[in-house]
């Protein structure tokens, strides 16, 4: 059984987008993980968004003035007194 033409070029236009958008993604990572770890001990301020489990979900935004970035913050990381 062939493929009618029309049929596979969608499919696999569609398959490639998702490639791509899927190493965009893996390469903004990427970035933003390089950035922020040569600000590791560093204090940051950030804005809290939401709880999840148990985990708080932050907005933070690094020294060089970059867009925000999520980051999460688990139960066993945070400071209680």
């Amino acid at each position: 059984m062939t493929p009618d033409q029309g049929e596979f070029g969608r499919m696999a236009a569609i398959q490639t987008k998702q490639v791509l958008a899927q190493k965009l993604r893996d390469q903004q990572r990427k970035l933003v993980q390089e950035e922020f770890q040569e600000l590791e001990g560093t204090v940051l301020q950030a804005r809290v968004l939401r709880f999840e489990r148990r985990s708080v979900i932050m907005a933070v935004t690094s020294s060089f003035g970059q867009p925000e970035v999520e980051a999460e913050l688990s139960k066993r990381e945070t400071a209680t007194e």
